[in-house]
């Protein structure tokens, strides 16, 4: 048998340092474990999204390559045409923020009838999207309509609201009809359908 060569204090070193590495490896695969069982449990989540097997999600930015707004809108146009029109897909539509990614576009929101409190958030998560884009998602509306052609233009006054920011303002009351506007500027306001 053969015995490990040093002085006592080197050797309470090595043995020291070996049981350190050894209780890190431990706590790395206790780590790795649950981080596989939190994997499994987000697939069991039920994201409200159809189909996620056969949904594409991309980003592009036109800025990036000189576009103006001008062009920029017509790129998007003729984009969602081509999409729409490819072998094999049943719908297209577009999103100013993806949703799951990490990005935000926010602004302060007065809801006409609301008194907010001392301290309440009246901040309200935006997005703007295209025509068709929840049935692209598969994410059904609850009331109201979708947005469709007539809503399409730079001073369109429509907007869809959530179930969550519905109830918190309007209770138990429909959303639609209701009139909206951004905080800081109270001369805009916009009605949901």
């Amino acid at each position: 048998m053969g015995s490990i060569a040093g002085t006592g204090g080197s050797l309470i070193l090595r043995k020291g340092l070996v049981a350190a590495q050894v209780a890190l490896s431990f706590l790395l695969l206790f780590g790795a474990g649950l981080f596989v069982k939190s994997l499994q449990n987000l697939k069991a989540v039920d994201t409200g999204f159809r189909d996620l097997d056969n949904l594409v999600t991309f980003q592009l930015s036109p800025a990036l390559n000189g576009y103006d707004a001008p062009r920029t809108v017509h790129f998007y146009d003729q984009l969602l045409t081509n999409i729409r029109a490819s072998a094999g897909v049943k719908s297209a539509a577009l999103a100013s923020v993806a949703l799951l990614h990490g990005d935000e576009w926010d602004s302060s929101t007065s809801v006409e009838g609301h008194q907010s409190k001392d301290g309440e958030d009246m901040q309200a998560f935006m997005n703007s999207i295209s025509p068709g884009y929840f049935a692209t998602m598969g994410i059904p509306l609850k009331d109201g309509r979708d947005f469709d052609a007539r809503d399409v233009k730079d001073n369109s006054k429509v907007v869809i609201v959530n179930e969550q920011f519905a109830r918190h303002f309007f209770g138990d009351k429909s959303a639609v009809g209701r009139h909206l506007g951004r905080a800081a500027v109270r001369t805009r306001s916009w009605s949901s359908k």
